[in-house]
């Protein structure tokens, strides 16, 4: 990814390079004329055209702007110009907010909101995120928040509304996706809870030593219980036990949240 100034308006925007060089010459051609829209919609279904066909359809405030794409003469690479964020990512602010005042409710629930807000309309638009973690929100100086990074994003088809294939950040990630069970929009509310729950206590709810171990901690939805100093009507009841139904905790904590919005 790059940082550009855009000669027309000398704008700074943030330019994502997609290298297509592995392509054959049918192949790269093939891009080319359906990259002028001159092709049937099947090819649209390629992965290296996944994340600019998921920015077209998605325009909130709370998401990262998509500006344009273009490829180079010689079709070889696909640019995708984006605007630029003035803040950090979620991971960095979180690293220095609970550095100097800890999981403040005041604080951390307008972030939490406008990635939900980010996230209902995504799913609005049938367009399942999958790798929604701290490192794709960005926060902005003047406190927006956007949801960014849709490369692995998916379409979702109206007639069944399932995922299958594992792809995302593990710690993370639902508990049907290690499972091989197909999944729907509650992979990226199972995400974002973890989110909030890394507002309120600086800490991933789901940590191990080894792979194998996070995946039985996720599945068996062992995380600690949120602190008492945590207001009750957001902290819910007893973590565990409402987690082994699936719908998890980490559910009704976002529900709880948005409630006090």
């Amino acid at each position: 990814i790059f940082l550009c100034n855009r000669r027309r308006d000398n704008e700074i925007v943030c330019v994502k390079h997609i290298d297509l060089s592995h392509l054959t010459t049918e192949q790269k051609y093939i891009w080319q004329v359906q990259f002028l829209g001159l092709m049937g919609s099947w090819l649209r279904r390629a992965a290296c055209w996944n994340e600019v066909r998921v920015c077209e359809r998605l325009v909130h405030p709370n998401i990262v702007a998509y500006h344009s794409a273009f490829l180079d003469r010689k079709g070889a690479l696909l640019a995708i110009e984006m605007e630029f964020c003035d803040g950090k990512d979620l991971a960095e602010w979180l690293y220095d907010h609970h550095h100097h005042d800890g999981g403040d409710e005041a604080v951390v629930l307008p972030i939490f909101v406008q990635i939900a807000m980010a996230l209902h309309h995504m799913h609005s638009c049938h367009v399942l995120h999958r790798d929604l973690k701290p490192k794709n929100v960005f926060v902005f100086e003047n406190g927006r928040v956007v949801v960014g990074d849709f490369g692995i994003s998916k379409c979702l088809d109206l007639s069944n509304g399932l995922a299958q294939t594992l792809v995302g950040s593990p710690a993370y990630m639902c508990p049907e996706i290690f499972e091989g069970k197909p999944y729907d929009f509650k992979a990226d509310i199972w995400a974002l809870g973890c989110i909030l729950y890394e507002l309120l206590t600086g800490r991933c709810p789901f940590k191990a030593s080894s792979y194998p171990a996070l995946v039985t901690r996720i599945t068996s939805g062992a995380y600690a219980a949120l602190p008492q100093t945590i207001r009750p009507a957001v902290r819910g009841d007893s973590a565990r036990d409402e987690c082994r139904s699936r719908s998890p905790q980490l559910g009704r904590l976002v529900s709880a949240m948005l409630s006090q919005w």
